[in-house]
């Protein structure tokens, strides 16, 4: 099974070229993730992005990559996926809110990183 992700211009993100992996696995709903942000280990919350602004789920998918072998694609909507800090409860998503930032998707490597939804 292929896994295409392309996102197009957009006030969420920059856009990128597509891109082709093999899927291994279907996609699953992930509430958030560890990234590092500002030099520190930062627990976000993530969700997909679609046009006009509709929040969508964001997923976790294993896949491979040529260059980084079995990893996990973190992708959304067609407007990519956006981030917040993880507090008890994420804030109202906003696309102009300036403590929120969007990204086309993620390559993750490791499990451990991610956070399924329930």
């Amino acid at each position: 099974m292929d896994l295409y992700l392309e996102v197009g211009p957009n006030p969420n993100c920059d856009a990128t070229e597509g891109m082709m992996y093999c899927a291994l696995e279907p996609a699953r709903p992930l509430a958030r993730l560890w990234m590092i942000r500002d030099g520190q280990p930062t627990c976000c919350w993530v969700t997909g992005v679609e046009p006009p602004g509709v929040w969508v789920p964001a997923v976790a998918q294993k896949i491979t990559d040529s260059g980084a072998g079995v990893v996990y694609a973190i992708h959304g909507g067609r407007w990519g996926i956006r981030f917040q800090g993880a507090a008890a409860q994420p804030r109202p998503w906003d696309l102009a809110d300036p403590t929120q930032w969007g990204e086309p998707y993620k390559i993750y490597g490791a499990l451990k990183d991610l956070v399924f939804a329930a």
